[in-house]
């Protein structure tokens, strides 16, 4: 499997504080991957953090639009993102922003 690319960015206030980050890939199907898929070129958020005094202020928003726009710009032809299920105000954010449920994985403590 060949390397993947990738951008991070930095959210900053006014006052050069950090506020946020983020960070993601472009992954790169292998033969064996477009066996079982749609060929696509997938802009995959590895992780968005936004500091807590930060949150509900549309700072998750600036670092959202830009790595979208760095994956435009890649060619990819769609952008994916997890969210832990628990973690309802990031799912929220995700569907403003307008990504929609794909898979949902289960687990089972045994």
């Amino acid at each position: 499997m060949g390397k993947n690319d990738g951008s991070a960015y930095v959210a900053t206030t006014h006052e050069n504080q950090i506020s946020g980050f983020i960070a993601g890939l472009i992954k790169r199907q292998s033969t064996d991957d477009l066996l079982e898929c749609i060929p696509s070129k997938d802009g995959v958020i590895l992780e968005l953090f936004v500091k807590k005094k930060f949150r509900r202020r549309n700072v998750g928003t600036m670092p959202m639009a830009k790595i979208e726009d760095c994956f435009k710009e890649e060619g990819c032809t769609i952008s994916r993102v997890e969210a832990f299920e628990p973690n309802i105000k990031a799912h929220n954010l995700y569907s403003k922003l307008g990504y929609a449920d794909r898979i949902v994985d289960m687990i089972k403590k045994l």
